[in-house]
């Protein structure tokens, strides 16, 4: 995130309130920001604890997903099973 953009008080989140956001439980989110990461979450730090940009994640979001993302399928293949007909 460029150092001369102002973040709008509105956009920055705790982990908690991105979790939400996003639909993602938040060990998901202290994982994405650990600086390991290849492509980690971006993320700030105010003393202590550690704050998200909206604008920021959503650009980050944009750039991981890539042009083409995959098409998850509704259900694992190994889980559709055909039903066994009784003959009598």
């Amino acid at each position: 995130m460029p150092q001369d953009r102002i973040i709008a008080p509105g956009d920055i989140l705790t982990p908690v309130q991105l979790a939400e956001r996003l639909q993602v439980p938040l060990t998901w989110i202290y994982e994405k920001s650990r600086r390991r990461q290849q492509q980690p979450l971006p993320a700030f730090r105010i003393g202590k604890y550690i704050r998200f940009s909206w604008v920021a994640v959503s650009e980050w979001l944009q750039s991981t997903s890539g042009p083409n993302p995959r098409k998850i399928p509704s259900r694992p293949p190994w889980n559709r099973r055909k039903r066994a007909v009784a003959h009598g």
